[in-house]
């Protein structure tokens, strides 16, 4: 039989019933634009999830995985971001990601990485998870959720059809199929943690996401659905698809397409649901077609495998020449289940009429069965006929068969109930009456106009900036942490391996090329605590911890793990005993900034209640004199890089503080201050009007009370915390007027010449901070950023400065639109404190003869070795004794000299003196100045202490350490210890009680 050739979209229509197409009237010429909903993580974050993370740069990459940090994702591989779609492939049955972690890891916890604790959901405002997701297999969809109060839900399965679909899930009323907790419903409180389960029970899937959106439903008036409207002859049954701006192709995947609809004659409006929709601009088109496969983009003329879903006990099934073929292999249950997608199910009501061309073999009255099912397998209904050899075509009106009602799932058809008979089915049709004639392809019908979905106007605060004001290394040693030299590592352990690397051009280990001076350090096979000290025991430059409070380094470790690199640790002592910051997750792959505020970081054990934070001057007023970094925990050796340590006061002002804002310039800015970290409430600093000049704005601060304030932005779609905050005080000199210091290699000169590209390049300092530089050509901002390139001349030339191994830029700014001709150009550099350094100059737009483009060469300086000999190590050990008798401890030193500026003895339940000195449960016993004598000694006796019998110790291992510190000027010394294990079987007190015991009663003399 004849075959009509299928173009386009394959499409199909009863040829008899074939009509004038529709007319789309809205959107009309001048096309529909709305508003987009609000979104939740616009809103709160700032960050919305499209995906585009290559173009906004490292610091806003967050899409989906933050970092990809430990149990942010399971079973999932290959991740990549590429022209705005974020791809996986499946590694296993439970793969996920998290869209918001809902609890911290360890001690990094800064108040801008997107974990629920830091913004939680608003469940009473955000209501509908909508994500545009492409999937390669037929699978479902899970989310679930994690509250404040631990309690955690698990939705029903939403299933999912190869290609790209939209997906939209009311969490508030979303059948929850797995629960713990009693306080799991999504509206009851706020969330802190929401977790997408794509494809599972699939392995080697391959999923694609172009966006994800947490909005209002509908019923909120932001984000109310809107209409769109066709005229139509009577009769017809029209769809209207949704499809990216100049596709109207729907068999590559649409963004939406409203269910066919049965046009009564003349105007017609169709209701579709605003949040379904992500910004941008959509083309609109209508298909008619009275069969229902062809409004799901893949009629069943059986020419191919995706008409058909599976086959149930049919041998040699086979496509050939449009025809599907096969032979029933039984005498019942034997035939095959139609293409039905689970996001399209059959609407009984509209699609009644089933019929089918079939050449049927074998001989006599045989008997077709046509079943259907809901959507969890269940048998709805059956009908059968009786049929005969030869080809025929066959109806059946379904809308008289018991159970045709509702949505349909799937349906199986069984072409015969004798086993051995062969059939070859030409198509099969679901319309809304019969076909009985050959089918014709559709026209699309296109809009006049497009449907543009608006921005959501994104802001950002650059500064005040997490990384703060002045720095430890700068202010106090007079020599910046930038890992240009030796002298800015104190101390070392555990190190097989350690250089410092003054400019190089190296790749992390997510191979990205960075120029940089770093510090990279191996640990030692089987020592899983190596240290970095950037002071040690140097008591002329000690920390101020009331001053100094927040560190940031940029780090990496070369070598993964199964999740992830390892931890890491600040480790510090007070009062002689060690204080340990909680693990910081390092990336998995690739170099990262890591900023913890010292003065908030989550200690290890934590801090007891109505306990002080242990980040505070010693109990004589002294500051801190001991401050290490411990890259790791592996004992298998892994290479690590640390580019840059800082140790920062928080940013300060007296009379003018500069703010900068960040995102969309065309909408307008409010800057709000508050004495909280909150994006709401707080005094109004100033609002800037949409298509600002400049992203700084100079903020007067001299009639502000004294204290400390953060800063936020928002506009109506979006708010944003400022990462740093500000220490106001109008102390005398407390207000920097010293101008950052600037100076362009392009354009250098008025001689500047360039054709359609502009370079800028160049580098500013500032004894602080730069704000912000700022480029414009006639007036109008052209460019806005900080500085980020290692330029080694500038390092070399500026070595007291901090951010010196990053103070310079190179850009190219496309000034194609510029008319040929002169035109100014100027430069503002912005340091934190207001003060302004400007440079102003005439550059010529021609077509020919441009100046040269600057370059910078790479770096490339040799390895200067750390030394190990400066180490600690056992050294020439102290002698020390312990010993328990009955109920009296007794300890004996012998051994020390006047190099022993301190003497201390101390318990641990670690067996190594690094892990002992890291503050891991250590109690101090005993620490006194070089006492004048080389031996001390001292007896405790247990008995004493109330208690109500001896007790046996605990089996837990306690070891008695002896060390002596670092010499009074300063230099490096070795640590030495002796050390003693208490055996189970002395007769004491309990560990606990002994302890706290010895604590108090033991005197050396």
């Amino acid at each position: 039989m004849y075959k009509s050739l299928l173009i386009a979209v394959s499409l199909w229509l009863t040829a008899a019933s074939a009509m004038a197409d529709p007319v789309i009237t809205q959107p009309a010429g001048g096309g529909l634009s709305l508003a987009a909903c609000k979104d939740y993580f616009t809103y709160v974050w700032s960050n919305p999830l499209d995906m585009e993370q290559a173009a906004r740069g490292a610091q806003q990459s967050h899409d989906i995985l933050d970092d990809i940090r430990p149990l942010q994702t399971n079973h999932l591989s290959a991740f990549s971001f590429s022209a705005g779609l974020f791809s996986a492939t499946t590694t296993g049955g439970n793969p996920f990601f998290l869209l918001l972690g809902d609890h911290i890891l360890g001690s990094l916890t800064p108040d801008f990485t997107r974990w629920g604790t830091n913004g939680p959901i608003d469940t009473s405002i955000y209501k509908i998870l909508t994500m545009h997701l492409y999937t390669d297999t037929a699978a479902d969809i899970q989310i679930s959720w994690t509250k404040e109060s631990r309690a955690v839900a698990y939705t029903a399965l939403t299933f999912t059809t190869p290609g790209w679909h939209t997906y939209s899930i009311d969490l508030s009323t979303v059948t929850v199929g797995d629960t713990s907790g009693s306080d799991y419903a999504w509206s009851a409180s706020p969330v802190i943690g929401l977790r997408v389960d794509p494809s599972r029970d699939v392995t080697g899937a391959q999923v694609k996401i172009d966006w994800i959106q947490l909005t209002p439903a509908s019923s909120d008036a932001a984000c109310s659905d809107f209409n769109l409207s066709y005229t139509a002859s009577s009769g017809e049954v029209v769809a209207l698809y949704v499809d990216d701006q100049g596709d109207t192709n729907p068999s590559n995947g649409y963004k939406l397409r409203s269910e066919p609809a049965l046009s009564p004659g003349g105007a017609q409006s169709i209701a579709l649901n605003r949040y379904k929709f992500f910004p941008g601009t959509y083309s609109v088109y209508a298909i008619s077609s009275k069969d229902y496969a062809s409004h799901n983009l893949d009629p069943w003329d059986m020419a191919g495998a995706s008409d058909i879903s599976s086959t149930l006990n049919l041998t040699s099934p086979s496509f050939s020449g449009g025809s599907f073929s096969a032979t029933a292999a039984a005498a019942s249950e034997a035939g095959f289940y139609l293409n039905i997608p689970e996001a399209h199910p059959v609407k009984a009501s509209l699609f009644k009429r089933l019929t089918l061309s079939m050449n049927r073999g074998g001989s006599g009255s045989q008997v077709m069965y046509i079943r259907f099912f809901n959507r969890y397998g269940g048998l709805e209904g059956t009908t059968t006929s009786f049929t005969v050899a030869g080809q025929h075509t066959y109806s059946y009106d379904l809308s008289g068969v018991g159970g045709w009602s509702g949505d349909i799932y799937d349906i199986r058809i069984d072409p015969s109930n004798v086993a051995g008979t062969s059939f070859s089915i030409d198509w099969v049709a679901l319309g809304t009456e019969v076909f009985g004639s050959e089918p014709i392809t559709p026209t699309v019908v296109s809009a006049d106009g497009n449907l543009e979905i608006q921005d959501r106007p994104v802001v950002t605060m650059i500064s005040p900036d997490q990384e703060g004001g002045a720095d430890y290394f700068t202010s106090v040693l007079g020599d910046p942490a930038s890992m240009d030299g030796t002298s800015d590592i104190k101390q070392i352990s555990g190190l097989s391996e350690a250089s410092i690397y003054p400019g190089k051009v190296y790749s992390d280990s997510n191979s990205a090329v960075h120029s940089a001076d770093y510090f990279q350090g191996t640990n030692e096979s089987g020592n899983g605590d190596p240290a970095v000290f950037f002071n040690y025991y140097d008591k002329t430059h000690a920390i101020d911890p009331d001053t100094y409070k927040i560190a940031c380094f940029t780090f990496d470790v070369l070598s993964s793990t199964e999740l992830y690199h390892s931890v890491a640790r600040l480790i510090w002592l007070l009062n002689e005993e060690g204080k340990s910051g909680d693990d910081i997750i390092s990336k998995t792959t690739g170099e990262a900034r890591y900023c913890v505020r010292m003065d908030e970081i989550e200690t290890e054990p934590p801090v007891a209640a109505g306990q002080p934070h242990p980040w505070r001057k010693n109990s004589d007023g002294t500051g801190i004199t001991y401050f290490r970094f411990d890259p790791l925990e592996e004992a298998t050796p892994l290479t690590f890089r640390i580019a840059d340590m800082r140790l920062a006061a928080d940013h300060k002002t007296d009379s003018r503080f500069a703010l900068t804002v960040g995102g969309d310039r065309d909408t307008s800015v409010s800057l709000y201050a508050t004495t909280t970290k909150t994006t709401t409430g707080g005094s109004l600093i100033t609002t800037i009007g949409a298509g600002r000049n400049s992203d700084v704005y100079l903020w007067d601060t001299s009639a502000l009370a004294a204290g400390t304030y953060y800063v936020y932005a928002a506009t109506d779609y979006s708010r944003a915390l400022a990462p740093g905050r500000i220490v106001v005080n109008h102390s005398a000199g407390n207000q920097d007027s010293i101008a950052p210091i600037f100076n362009l290699d392009a354009p250098a000169s008025s001689a500047y010449r360039f054709v359609s590209s502009l370079q800028i390049a160049g580098y500013a300092l500032d004894e602080t901070r730069i704000a912000n530089v700022e480029a414009f050509l006639d007036g109008s901002l052209i460019d806005s950023f900080t500085p980020d390139k290692f330029i080694k001349a500038v390092r070399d030339s500026h070595t007291s400065y901090p951010y010196a191994s990053t103070a310079g830029f190179s850009r190219l700014v496309d000034l194609t639109s510029v008319p040929d001709g002169d035109h100014t150009f100027r430069l503002d550099v912005y340091d934190t404190a207001g003060n302004k350094s400007t440079s102003s100059m005439t550059v010529t737009k021609s077509p020919t003869d441009p100046s040269e483009i600057i370059s910078y060469p790479d770096p490339d300086e040799p390895a200067q070795a750390v030394s190990n000999s400066g180490a600690i190590s056992a050294g020439k050990k102290l002698k020390l004794k312990v010993k328990i008798t009955n109920d009296a401890l007794s300890i004996s030193l012998k051994g020390i000299t006047a190099a022993c500026s301190t003497v201390r003895v101390y318990l641990s339940p670690k067996d190594t003196i690094e892990e002992a000195k890291g503050g891991e449960a250590q109690t101090l016993l005993y620490a006194q100045a070089y006492p004048g004598k080389s031996s001390l000694s001292g007896t405790a006796k247990l008995s004493r202490y109330p208690s109500s019998g001896k007790k046996k110790l605990s089996k837990e291992k306690t070891f008695v350490y002896a060390d002596c510190g670092a010499l009074a000027d300063g230099k490096k010394s070795a640590l030495n210890y002796g050390r003693f294990r208490f055996a189970a079987k002395a007769k004491a007190v309990s560990t606990s009680a002994w302890r706290s015991y010895v604590k108090q009663r033991l005197h050396l003399r």
